[in-house]
């Protein structure tokens, strides 16, 4: 009788070490997984320091699978530069449509022109033809359009940047400013010009008026000495 209980719960342990062995493949069967790849190119002229894209993947409801570090329903990556990466892994458990949208952020450069491209992203998730589990589907799509999208890319285009040192009137020119006033050169009169003064020289004049005097004195008193004689 004892040993016909010892079989019992050999046998039973068995049985336990086969369900745990075979129940992660099981639960493994039931989950589909989904990482969706997003790229961004830049067009035109684009700054020596790559800039950092955001990324932002947003569920419809707050009830969807998302992935690990999402934050009421919403999950941001960034993209350095033009280059490509892939959401982190999205586990789905259950049978159903799953609807998301991805967008970017808008930068701060103001020489880009940013893409603001809404895509609506719908995960279908079904059992397999062959019965192994589920399986994902996954289709893309731009916002208000219908056609389904192979991949999901935001394009930025950069203006060239242009040195303020030709830009008119940028910082470099000096302001605009009066020349200072100055005086008219000096210019002598042209020789008809009408005289406004008298400038005769009188000194020669008087001198000979003193020395005619001078002479009428002289010959006066000559002229007495002569008659007292």
């Amino acid at each position: 009788m004892r040993r016909k209980y010892i079989g019992y719960v050999m046998v039973l342990l068995t049985l336990i070490m086969c369900l745990i062995v075979a129940t992660p493949k099981a639960i493994a069967a039931e989950i589909a997984t989904v990482e969706i790849p997003v790229s961004v190119n830049v067009t035109g002229y684009p700054p020596d320091i790559d800039e950092d894209f955001e990324i932002v993947l947003k569920a419809n409801n707050s009830s969807y699978p998302m992935p690990s570090a999402s934050a009421a329903g919403v999950y941001k990556m960034i993209i350095t530069g033009a280059s490509s990466a892939k959401l982190p892994e999205i586990e789905f458990p259950a049978l159903g449509i799953y609807s998301y949208t991805i967008s970017q952020t808008t930068g701060t450069d103001e020489l880009c022109t940013y893409d603001e491209s809404i895509y609506n992203i719908k995960v279908y998730i079904t059992n397999a033809e062959d019965g192994s589990g589920l399986v994902a589907t996954v289709i893309a799509y731009k916002a208000s359009e219908t056609d389904k999208l192979d991949e999901i890319e935001f394009v930025n285009d950069y203006e060239i940047e242009i040195p303020d040192e030709e830009i008119p009137g940028g910082p470099t020119d000096p302001p605009a400013t009066d020349p200072p006033a100055t005086d008219p050169p000096a210019t002598d009169p042209p020789d008809d010009a009408p005289k406004t003064g008298d400038d005769t020289v009188i000194w020669p004049y008087i001198a000979l008026f003193v020395g005619a005097i001078a002479v009428i004195l002289l010959l006066t008193l000559t002229g007495k000495k002569k008659n007292t004689e």
